[in-house]
């Protein structure tokens, strides 16, 4: 009768597991050498990405697309937005439909004469706009309020990334205005000769500012790319929002052209506070409903959103506007252009000023770009 020897199958075990052991150290090792493979080609490709030791040219457009790429914030914006509008498709044609009836919203139509002719029918003072997402009434409540959620989260991402892209458009236009006057001054001195060299200690100090004004430009150009740059410099290609020079006086009275965006922000606020204190069949009917019965018996009206908000909206609006046609004006009456050569202290004293001038007109139109529809619509996103 055949015995099997304890001490083989002891043997063949170890045998096993050294194999195995082995081979498992194998793959580990592998696997560690190329996920550190993988890592250092990353972190190549990053290193290369920011361009640390030449500088980077880049035209507007393009900077317009690496910003969707590189701002950490305007990243987070955007992936909210998809994720607002991916899971609940109705999501874009809520925020659609509240964007075309913002201006036919429910302050707006508590009226006394509409008051008066509505009373016996409150549907009809529902916004007609509102008639295409109508098939609302057929979800569950829970599900109307998770749209409205959505909705909102939407239309605040938009609002985020918009400002993102004012932010990159300020950038743009300060960094040309920087680096045309920073040509002029370089140009000038090497254009210095004999009796204006008394003003050349003005230009070199005139210089030595605009060169601390880039310094603390280009930081802020890398914070905004999340990228340490050597250099930057951006070409303008006619693609970046307007400053509005040819414009003396819009229609300010136009709410499809200003304020859309941040009035259907509030509006969707309010329809989403009222859609949880009730069930109506369509957004905003029973609300509409309510608010006519009560308000019959009340000589007061008030909004439907934050009145005060939206007053502050406006008064923003108005002020930089009118702050920039008056830096635009003053800018027009100084009798100096921006590639004329500075040949005396008189010249090198109305380059500043217009270059003081050029920020100031800057920064009220990023506060304009902000409420302006219009200059969306055009073709530079």
């Amino acid at each position: 009768m055949f015995v099997k020897n304890p001490y083989s199958t002891l043997t063949a075990a170890l045998v096993t597991a050294l194999l195995l052991s082995h081979c498992v150290n194998q793959e580990i090792a592998q696997s560690v050498e190329s996920h550190v493979v993988h890592e250092g080609k990353r972190y190549s490709s990053e290193v290369d990405a920011q361009s640390p030791f030449k500088p980077l040219t880049m035209t507007w457009k393009r900077a317009t697309d690496l910003m969707a790429n590189r701002n950490l914030s305007f990243l987070k914006a955007q992936q909210k937005y998809q994720l607002a509008t991916a899971r609940t498709p109705k999501v874009k044609q809520v925020a659609v439909e509240v964007k075309k009836s913002v201006g036919l919203s429910l302050a707006n139509l508590m009226t006394p004469k509409t008051l008066t002719m509505s009373s016996s029918n409150p549907l009809a003072v529902i916004p007609k706009q509102f008639k295409s997402i109508a098939s609302l009434k057929n979800i569950s409540h829970s599900m109307e309020q998770t749209i409205w959620e959505k909705t909102g989260d939407s239309l605040d991402a938009e609002l985020e990334m918009r400002k993102k892209k004012v932010e990159l458009n300020v950038l743009l236009h300060k960094g040309a205005v920087i680096d045309r006057e920073l040509a002029r001054v370089d140009r000038s001195l090497k254009e210095l000769n004999g009796p204006g060299e008394k003003f050349k200690k003005e230009l070199v100090t005139w210089r030595a500012s605009l060169r601390k004004d880039r310094e603390a430009w280009l930081n802020h150009v890398r914070d905004f790319f999340n990228a340490e740059y050597y250099d930057v410099h951006f070409i303008e290609d006619g693609m970046g929002l307007p400053l509005y020079r040819s414009t003396d006086q819009p229609n300010l009275k136009d709410w499809k052209r200003w304020c859309n965006l941040t009035r259907s922000r509030n509006l969707v606020k309010t329809l989403k506070k009222n859609h949880e204190e009730s069930k109506p069949l369509i957004p905003g009917t029973m609300t509409v409903a309510n608010k006519i019965s009560g308000y019959l018996h009340r000589p007061i009206y008030s909004a439907d959103i934050d009145t005060n908000e939206l007053r502050s909206e406006i008064r923003s609006l108005i002020r930089n506007w009118r702050g920039m046609k008056r830096t635009q004006s003053e800018l027009a009456r100084i009798p100096l252009h921006d590639d004329v050569p500075l040949t005396s202290l008189q010249a090198i004293s109305m380059a500043k000023r217009r270059y003081q001038l050029h920020q100031q007109e800057i920064q009220h139109a990023s506060k304009v770009w902000i409420f302006d529809e219009e200059c969306w619509k055009r073709d530079i996103f």
